[in-house]
């Protein structure tokens, strides 16, 4: 399976795919670039967290955009999900630690955390 997903004769390089993959290289690489800066702080890690989802999202929707096979662009759709649906509470996240405020709103990360985890796997084994 991992052979089918590398195998470059399924992909096409088109103007539509460009684009997210480069900005998701950008944000992988940036959220690699603030971790390594910030020596492994909270605000190190929880950007990175961010930086990974939103990566993950943009560079699922450029393989998704560049995939020549059908079923392959479904699968590549399927796991822009995960990504996208982490966007929203990693950010919540970000937000609260660069504020200082994570303890008095845990049961609120908790919770987004927990609906991004449900949209999650409602993204990823339903066919909606």
């Amino acid at each position: 399976m991992v052979q089918y997903l590398i195998d470059p004769t399924q992909y096409s390089l088109t103007p539509y795919a460009l684009p997210p993959l480069v900005m998701g290289f950008i944000a992988v690489l940036s959220g690699i670039l603030v971790l390594l800066r910030e020596r492994g702080s909270q605000v190190g890690w929880t950007f990175w967290v961010f930086a990974m989802s939103a990566g993950m999202w943009l560079l699922s929707l450029g393989a998704f955009a560049a995939s020549s096979n059908p079923f392959l662009a479904l699968g590549w759709a399927k796991f822009s999900t995960v990504g996208a649906t982490f966007i929203p509470s990693t950010m919540y996240l970000f937000t609260l630690t660069i504020v200082n405020r994570v303890q008095q709103f845990r049961v609120h990360v908790w919770l987004s955390i927990i609906l991004s985890c449900v949209f999650c796997l409602g993204g990823v084994s339903t066919p909606w």
